[in-house]
């Protein structure tokens, strides 16, 4: 998030805002934080993709009980309908994650709802 701020707060817009006469509290607070956290929820969508992807790998390192281990047995096994219902299921989840980000997008970003 500071380097994100930092990399704002260089940018043109910024000076031209202080030029105008606005107060540096008020141009942080309306034009510097808000572009600076596209980067993070980025960071923060894809740090809760990957999460759920690991876990399945933890539960198997660790034998832990979990839809990890359910899809291991599953295809030693040969369960097939199994596997898919599990695969879909974890996929459901992720698109999930990435639609609740794109969302936080929309709210956060007035330049990604376009105009009407």
């Amino acid at each position: 998030m500071q380097s994100s701020i930092l990399d704002e707060i260089n940018k043109d817009y910024v000076k031209f805002a202080r030029m105008k006469g606005m107060e540096m509290d008020e141009v942080l607070k309306k034009h510097v934080f808000r572009n600076s956290l596209i980067p993070v929820i980025t960071i923060i969508g894809m740090i809760l993709t990957s999460s759920i992807g690991g876990s399945l790998v933890i539960e198997n390192v660790f034998s832990l009980p979990g839809v990890g281990s359910l899809i291991v047995q599953s295809i030693s096994s040969r369960d097939f309908p199994l596997i898919q219902s599990v695969v879909l299921a974890v996929s459901f989840m992720v698109i999930m994650v990435d639609f609740l980000i794109d969302i936080i997008y929309w709210i956060v970003d007035p330049r990604i709802r376009g105009s009407k």
